[in-house]
């Protein structure tokens, strides 16, 4: 689910990335069971933006549901996503 502001969150987020690597800051909420964004591929994911110079965490979502345990097991992360948004 998102809404116009997170798109403009997002292209900025793109935007700045693409100028200067080391001013990524990420928070990278996965599930574990995700058939869409597998594990792996998140744990790459993560690993190359912290080479890169970028700061990043991650955070697994367990819950039965996968990919759509962002949506219906979120609130696990509240505190971890509090944090990083008060930074």
């Amino acid at each position: 689910m998102a809404d116009a502001n997170d798109f403009l969150y997002l292209c900025k987020a793109n935007q700045l990335a693409a100028v200067d690597p080391a001013k990524i800051k990420a928070l990278v909420l996965y599930a574990p069971n995700d058939l869409v964004f597998y594990e792996p591929i998140v744990q790459e994911t993560m690993r190359k933006i912290a080479e890169a110079g970028g700061s990043v965490e991650g955070a697994p979502l367990p819950g039965p549901n996968g990919h759509l345990n962002s949506l219906f097991a979120i609130e696990q992360a509240s505190d971890k996503i509090t944090a990083f948004l008060t930074r």
